[in-house]
């Protein structure tokens, strides 16, 4: 018979260091058993239900199956036992028995269903198999302690217990073997393992990411290289998910051993319970990741396109989902620190009675003042965001503007600008981080002043008699600790949810705003249904565009187009015209369904529209990708697409034909080579109609009447596909050929005209044929290209060197503390470096107190000034590192990489990605400004706190102190190995986001045209493609680092069970208040140790963007001035007159070789002379932007260019542009105000009068007083291009008048005008520009009426100048 104490519950067995048996059958047999029976219907459901089979049948399975048949033998053997002895026998015994052999079988069920049925490794088997383990391993000591008391068949028992174990043991292994799925995909990663392929313990303790760091520790890491994520991870079925959700909303050697076995079990479950819980935390927040990226850009594509244009989406994307991600940790660890919080102080009320309640009275205090601290914070970080964002925006707008910044002497000033903005943003930061000090010092007062409280209260009020002991003081020391912690983590996630509460605040604003209505009706399906009667039917089905009473109304209620009826037919030409300003986008932009009217009904055939824009929206890709598009590749309808556009011969010149590279907004095209490439687009695509809006206004006379012919005349391409073409024009002498032409009045109205009221091409200018003539030379090359295609690094990736990546850069400290200037980083580390020692004096201090006079009081107030002295420490550490480091550290940078931005020669700005150069401006100036601040400062208090713990540890036992030195070299060792993989994983995190922020910048630009294409699921396949593979190195970041943390927190299991063993076995050589205190200290170590790895590898990540800050400043080519030249006079150039003499230049293409732009060109101009510079028809280049732009210092070439009899190489390129009033053909537009735009100089401002005066000559007066004035956004203008030219027109002749300058030049600055405007506006620029020097780049021949001299080029000779009165009015030139 059982022996009677065996009968109790327990749990321990009277006398003995055991559990009782009742105890371990209920809880080590019956509990699990069960657990596996109520689990087996879920596994059986998947096995006789319609689940597929997703795993092959192999010998892993069979295995498993062979080891579950055997555990259920030695569960058959054990039952049987159990029964046939009389004394073991009992209800509770059969009970135990029975349920393990039915969980035996069920193990079966389970182990077939898992494996068969799903891919991954089953995580139900690995722990359910570990945890019974460990219930053995009792089972099993109990079952041969009870042989030891006299029950001899307990030994049969307990070895068939370890049979079993080992048997569990042998399953778990087994569950760790990659399965091989049915599908191809199951090929084994080169580099790494997914962890979705590996089994539960694998995954727990990160063993699979060993493979990944010993690659990245010897070898380079690539994106393709490292295992492909999880399907789960997928963005777009995250962001389908996401979407459903978002339309709802929107004895003393016994005990002992004991203590070291439970120091044990204690570190190691904290290690392996925080593995787990942060391999989900860090899973959730990869997918939020993905889903809020992708539904801002589903979102971009969705707003109107006034909106889609803003940098918000870009700043959201890179900098307030960051934010987010923080509240997946913040919502599971509010209510793990209230329980925290809640067993804490039960336990100090244990020692102390009722002062424990004392821990609430700092808290109480700091969680007042914090509520109203966080409140402000939540205020200042959003107010921070949008300075952000605004100067986001703005650097994104300069950057794609730089070219002509340059060229219009705006260097200097728009630097200060951008300058001035970035103070703005740090000045505005400065609130949000003087609430984060003092946040900081609350958290310093709840943390020192909370034992000083409770201790005080124990020892004056509840145990004052008799007094605490060393031991005693220790524990509830401890214990106070463990309660103030949670209350730490409090304050620190109120910081966290307040910036976090900021960031998904502005998230969700954007995600609410209003979209783009298209209020159109399709014919196409519903025409004939609503159709009033055959008539009607046959009327619609005839007709492409109905437009019937439709008004269109401005902001301010102008309206624009009023009561328009309009019936346009199908396979017609409609050439729309007139004025600038009279509405002819608009009317565009109805039929494209971009604009909604007020009133009235559009009508369209098909939905199949394509779409070109004055100014092309060009891709950064190759001129075949941006003419395809998404669409199927069909080479005799491209070929076709290209010889209409007269592409064909252009294409011929480059080296790398039609596979050349774009560049940023189409930088290495010229102007009509870009209006041609996004004409070809729009006739590439499947489409119906095709809605075309001044795309022929950067084409020279015979240029666009090559391509007019080809396309729209009687046998042009659309006419031969019977496509709808609606073309606004400002051309007149192209509207003969129109079925129909509309001529808006200016007024809301349009009136319908005849083609045949318009002169054809024989009674105005000898039209050519459609026949391109060719090259003479064909080394003649396009000279905007020639001046952008230098060996394109559009794509490449930032130039770090193979080894840098993974050893990291010490000099990059050295850069760091020359940036914040080694004086004020030498203060701050001092006071850092006292703050860390202070914070631990208070333990010291008790220490001290207790072990030379615990009963004298006076000690306690020592013991009160330390934890005072902790507090203003902190506090003035912090608000030296806030106020006076991080502001210069970020003022410096970000000026840095100003001036090699805006210093950077021509080529490189032609050559270089946008997206990159934005990254510079956006990540890694966050990282640099936001992150690395903050790491730093933890960095150095932790590293000291961690060294003071050190060296307490060591005082604790004499014989711990070598070993702890062993650690430290451990902890050097171990950030050695991991920190090469984990720089890499951080370099391509950022360099993968690129890609993405650069299609961002393009479908922001672009939204217009890819909601007239239907292009909007396949750019959102591309986002989600660049998504997922942004997410990789993410993902991998953040695995390594659980890896670093399960490791150190392994590391803390080993030093917590060394100083436990060594102070049991070894009690003489420590003392009681020398282990109390290194307790004390070890509650905290894990964190510490834990932290300064983490930390200090995230401040190599971090540094991985000062690198590339530094590397941008050092390798971007600049532009050189001659340091000795001699000093230029206030009042030069005083006449204006420009000398070329002999100038040649060339440039390199892709393949190396070297193609001539300008070809010994020689040209005088006289002062006051307006010289027209025009060019030679067709594909042949004839150099006049280069010639342009050698005028301008902005290209290096040979002979000499003299303004003024001076040598302009002399000149200092800044000042010699500044002296120049330049207008070129884009304009430069800043997001300001009115005023600001029309003189964005660096000199002396004008009056608003004289800016007003000047608006008026030009007619936009006007608009800009309905607006609000010159304190207006220019964005409110929305000006159509035409008008944008006549605001850059009066801001030229403001400059000039302003600045008195004696030398404009004009590169096609009125091609977007019409004839009658133009005409109007050549007469402005002779009547205010007549007492300086005219140079003038013009395709069009009326603008060269007034010409004094009129300069030829072919092929970057100079092959004619002819001056007044010679035939000169004939002499168009083809584009640049």
């Amino acid at each position: 018979m059982v022996p009677d104490l065996d009968n109790r519950f327990g749990p321990q067995l009277v006398g003995h260091f055991d559990f009782t048996l009742l105890f371990g059958q209920i809880f080590f047999e019956i509990v699990p058993a069960t657990l596996m029976i109520l689990a087996t219907p879920f596994y059986a459901k998947e096995i006789t239900g319609k689940a597929s089979q997703q795993i092959k049948a192999s010998v892993l399975l069979w295995a498993k199956m062979a080891v579950g048949a055997s555990l259920l033998s030695v569960s058959i053997a054990k039952t049987v036992l159990w029964q046939v002895t009389s004394e073991l026998q009992s209800s509770r015994s059969t009970a135990a028995s029975v349920l393990s052999l039915i969980a035996a079988i069920c193990a079966l069920v389970v182990l077939y269903g898992a494996h068969l049925y799903n891919k991954r490794l089953s995580g139900f088997i690995s722990l359910f198999f570990t945890l019974t383990m460990l219930l053995d391993l009792s089972l099993v000591r109990t079952y041969f302690l009870r042989y030891d008391m006299g029950l001899g068949v307990m030994r049969s028992i307990g070895v068939l217990q370890i049979v079993a174990l080992l048997l569990k043991l042998f399953l778990v292994v087994l569950e760790e073997v990659a399965k091989t799925p049915l599908d191809s995909e199951a090929a084994c990663d080169s580099i790494a393992p997914s962890d979705s392929r590996v089994g539960f313990w694998n995954r727990v303790i990160f063993f699979w990411v060993n493979s990944l760091l010993a690659h990245g520790f010897s070898h380079e890491l690539d994106v393709g290289t490292l295992p492909q994520l999880d399907e789960q991870f997928d963005s777009r079925m995250l962001f389908d998910k996401f979407s459903k959700h978002w339309a709802q909303y929107s004895s003393p050697k016994g005990t002992a051993g004991g203590l070291v076995g439970a120091t044990v079990l204690i570190y190691g479950g904290l290690a392996v319970s925080q593995s787990i819980y942060a391999r989900n935390e860090y899973q959730i927040k990869v997918s939020i990741r993905g889903i809020l990226t992708v539904a801002l850009y589903d979102k971009m594509q969705r707003i109107r396109a006034d909106d889609a244009q803003s940098a918000a989406a870009v700043t959201l994307m890179t900098t307030d989902v960051l934010g987010v991600e923080q509240i997946v940790a913040l919502l599971h660890e509010t209510w793990v620190i209230t329980l925290e919080l809640a067993l804490g102080v039960y336990i100090l009320y244990q020692f102390i009675g009722a002062a424990c309640f004392l821990v609430f009275i700092p808290s109480l205090v700091a969680a007042i003042a914090t509520f109203y601290t966080a409140k402000a914070m939540t205020k200042y970080r959003g107010e921070w965001n949008e300075k952000i964002s605004s100067r986001i925006q703005a650097t994104s707008a300069l950057l794609k503007q730089l070219k002509d910044i340059k060229a219009m002497g705006l260097s200097h000033s728009l630097s200060e600008y951008l300058q001035q903005k970035r103070t703005d943003e740090i000045k505005t930061s400065l609130k949000e981080r003087r609430t984060r000090i003092v946040m900081f010092a609350l958290g310093a007062f709840n943390y020192a002043m909370t034992p000083v409280i409770v201790l005080g209260g124990a020892r004056f009020w509840t145990r004052s008699t008799p007094q605490m002991s060393a031991a005693e003081i220790f524990s509830a020391y401890s214990v106070i600790l463990i309660v103030s912690t949670p209350l730490d983590l409090f304050f620190e996630r109120i910081i966290l949810w307040a910036s976090s509460y900021a960031c998904i605040t502005r998230i969700q604003e954007y995600l609410v705003l209003p979209e783009q209505e298209d209020s159109r009706q399709c014919m196409e399906l519903s025409g004939y249904k609503h159709a009033l009667d055959e008539k009607k039917a046959e009327h619609d089905a005839s007709l492409a565009v109905d437009m019937e009473n439709v008004t269109v109304q401005s902001g301010d209620g102008r309206e624009v187009l009023k009561g328009v009826s309009i019936g346009i037919p199908a396979s017609s030409l409609v050439m729309v015209h007139g004025t600038v300003g009279s509405g002819k986008s608009v009317f565009l932009q109805t039929i494209l369904g971009d604009t909604k009217p007020a009133s009235g009904r559009v009508s369209i055939s098909s939905r199949n529209i394509s779409f070109a824009a004055q100014k092309p929206w060009l891709r950064n890709q190759t001129i075949r990708q941006n003419i395809i598009g998404p669409n199927e590749f069909d080479d005799g309808h491209y070929r076709a697409v290209i010889h209409g556009c007269a592409l064909d011969i252009d294409i011929a010149q480059l080296p790398s034909g039609d596979e050349t590279m774009t560049g940023t907004d189409g930088c290495n095209l010229s102007g009509g080579q870009k209006q041609r490439l996004g004409l070809a687009r729009s006739l590439f695509a499947p489409a119906s109609i095709a809605v075309l809006d001044d795309v022929l206004s950067a084409l020279d006379t015979q240029t666009a009447s090559i391509v007019f012919g080809r396309l729209f005349g009687p046998d042009g391409l659309a006419r031969r596909r019977g496509i709808t073409v609606i073309m606004a024009t400002n051309r007149e002498d192209l509207l003969y050929a129109a079925d129909i032409v509309l001529k808006m009045n200016g007024d809301g109205t349009i009136a319908q005209q005849r083609a045949t009221d318009f002169p054809t091409p024989s009674e105005t200018t000898p039209f050519a044929s459609t026949q391109a003539p060719t090259c003479h030379k064909t080394e003649a090359i396009d000279d905007k290209k020639k001046t952008s295609i230098v060996k394109s690094k559009t794509v490449a990736s930032d130039p770090t060197n193979d080894k840098m990546r993974r050893n990291g850069d010490k000099s990059l400290y050295v850069y760091f503390v020359r940036a914040v200037g080694p004086y004020a980083l030498f203060i701050w580390l001092a006071t850092c470096i006292i703050a860390s020692v202070v914070e631990q004096m208070p333990q010291i201090f008790i220490k001290i107190w207790y072990s030379v006079a615990p009963g004298n009081d006076l000690y306690f107030v020592g013991f009160a000034m330390m934890a005072l002295a902790n507090i203003v420490c902190t506090s003035l550490s912090g608000i030296f590192f806030f106020v006076k480091i991080v502001p210069n550290i970020s003022n410096e940078l970000h000026f840095r990489l100003l001036l090699a931005t805006v210093g950077s020669t021509l080529a490189w700005i032609t050559q270089t990605d946008d997206g990159i150069t934005l990254n510079r401006y956006s990540q890694d100036i966050s990282i640099v400004s936001q992150r690395l601040p903050i790491v730093l400062m933890q960095l150095c208090f932790i590293f000291w706190s961690t060294v003071t713990s050190i060296c307490i540890f060591a005082a604790a036992a004499k014989y711990t102190a070598p070993i702890m030195l062993l650690l430290l070299a451990v902890l050097y060792g171990l950030q050695y190995f991991y920190l090469r993989t984990s720089r890499q994983l951080r370099l391509l995190e950022l360099e993968t986001s690129a890609p993405l922020l650069t299609l961002f910048q393009e479908t922001s630009s672009g939204a217009r045209h890819i909601r007239a294409f239907r292009w909007q699921k396949q750019f959102m396949a591309d986002c989600c493609r660049l998504v997922d593979r942004m997410q990789k190195p993410y993902y991998y970041l953040f695995s390594v680092q659980r890896w670093l943390a399960l490791v150190l927190d392994v590391s803390t299991c080993l030093v917590a069970t060394i100083l436990i063993s060594v102070s049991t076995a070894l009690p003489s050589s420590t003392t009681g208040t020398s282990v109390g205190l290194a307790l004390i200290t070890l509650l905290s170590f894990s964190s510490l140790t834990n932290h300064l790895v983490t930390v200090w590898v995230m401040l190599e990540t971090c540094l991985g963007g000062l690198a590339r800050i530094r590397t941008f400043c050092d390798t971007t080519p600049q532009e050189t001035d001659d340091a000795n030249a001699p000093t230029v006079p206030d009042n030069w150039p005083s006449s204006g007159k420009i000398e070329i003499d002999a100038v040649s230049a060339s440039y390199e293409y892709e393949d190396g070789t070297l193609h001539q732009a300008l070809d010994n060109a020689s040209v005088v101009i006289e002062h006051g002379e307006k010289a027209g510079i025009v060019g030679r028809t067709g594909s042949c280049f004839s150099g006049k932007s280069s010639l342009f732009l050698a005028l301008l210092h902005m290209i290096e070439c040979s002979g000499t260019v003299r303004i003024d009899g001076r040598d302009i190489s002399t000149v200092p390129r800044e000042l010699l542009r500044s002296r120049i009033t330049t207008l070129t053909q884009d304009g430069v537009e800043v997001s300001e105000s009115i005023r600001f735009n029309m003189f964005p100089f660096a000199e002396s401002k004008p009056d608003d009068e004289s800016i007003l005066g000047m608006l008026d000559l030009v007619d936009l007066g006007q608009c800009v007083r309905s607006q609000g004035g010159l304190d207006a956004d220019m964005a409110s203008l929305k000006l159509t291009p035409g008008q944008k030219q006549l605001f850059f027109v009066a801001r030229g002749i403001l400059h000039h008048t302003t600045l008195k300058t004696k030398l404009v030049m004009m590169d096609e600055a009125t091609s977007s005008m019409d004839y009658g405007v133009d005409k109007k506006i050549q007469e402005l620029i002779d009547g205010h520009l007549n007492d300086c020097t005219v140079f003038l780049i013009a395709h069009r021949l009326h603008s060269l009426d007034n010409a004094d001299v009129v300069v030829k080029l072919e092929a970057g000779k100079v092959i004619e100048v002819t001056r007044r009165g010679g035939k000169y009015g004939t002499a168009a030139g083809p584009e640049r």
